[in-house]
């Protein structure tokens, strides 16, 4: 039996978080690391391939809201206060 992208992705989503988890927090620690646009760059990758994991759970779901809403969450329009209060309920909806 062949392993499909959904059957896989659990485990590929959470290889991805933690791989993004390392990266930004090797991006905290060190401000001045010359190699630090090659760790952007490996964050940005990491990222657009959590956009296209499936999404096991509705966590998932937030986090890939949240990239892509990341630049709009913080103006100050009714769009972005909608999305806000998106993000907030399905915050509030998982365990």
């Amino acid at each position: 039996m062949a392993i499909d992208a959904y059957s896989a992705a659990p485990s590929a989503w959470h290889h991805l978080t933690a791989l993004r988890g390392d990266l930004i927090h090797k991006l905290q620690m060190n401000q001045k690391l010359p190699e630090r646009s090659k760790l952007e760059e490996r964050l940005a990758a990491v990222e657009e391939q959590l956009l296209d994991t499936p999404s096991p759970d509705l966590e998932a779901i937030a986090l890939k809201l949240r990239l892509l809403w990341s630049a709009e969450l913080h103006a100050h329009d009714e769009a972005s206060r909608r999305k806000l209060a998106l993000l907030t309920d399905l915050d509030r909806l998982t365990p």
